[in-house]
């Protein structure tokens, strides 16, 4: 050791300009959790949680992503993708209370600072609505190759009611344009 602390250290590695630290942290509880996943012989499940945690929004906890764009990144089946998340929500690890909506517990894994992990979507269970911004992430595996994040707000809107649609039937009018 030449005598720095860890902090001068730590201030002298060098950083790429322009672009936010990415980290996500995986707590002793999500070391254990995919632990006992590679001990099941449930590698797809590992795979599809360590995606969802890396794309998850770092102030809600949570990503909007279709599955499709999932299969497309991780290169599996469709089959295996279901059978994945379903090990995910059983775990309690995962919730997906709306459809393309994964909410990732807080106390597995986070992204962002530690002492906003009380406000993660994960922990507004039970509550009527949901008003946070979630990263959406748009499917990779349709026209386009390339992955793109926009942020999305869900918010009550009053005097209506949800109706059963998906997120992919209401957005096809939008996304095929006007037709005069």
């Amino acid at each position: 050791m030449d005598g720095k602390s860890a902090k001068q250290i730590i201030d002298e590695i060098p950083l790429t300009k322009g672009k936010q630290i990415n980290f996500a942290m995986i707590y002793d509880t999500g070391f254990e959790f995919i632990d006992g996943l590679l001990r099941d012989g449930e590698a797809s499940a590992v795979r599809v949680y360590l995606h969802l945690v890396k794309n998850m929004d770092r102030n809600s906890g949570a990503i909007v992503t279709d599955l499709s764009s999932i299969i497309s990144d991780l290169g599996i089946s469709q089959a295996t993708l279901y059978r994945a998340l379903t090990t995910l929500k059983k775990s309690g690890h995962v919730v997906s209370r709306h459809r393309n909506l994964f909410e990732i517990n807080p106390e597995g894994a986070w992204k962002g600072h530690s002492n906003r992990k009380n406000s993660a979507l994960f922990m507004t269970a039970g509550k009527k609505t949901i008003d946070r911004n979630v990263k959406y992430r748009l499917n990779a595996a349709s026209k386009h190759q390339e992955v793109m994040s926009v942020a999305a707000t869900f918010e009550p809107v009053e005097g209506k009611k949800p109706n059963q649609g998906t997120l992919t039937s209401d957005t096809e009018t939008a996304l095929a344009g006007e037709k005069k």
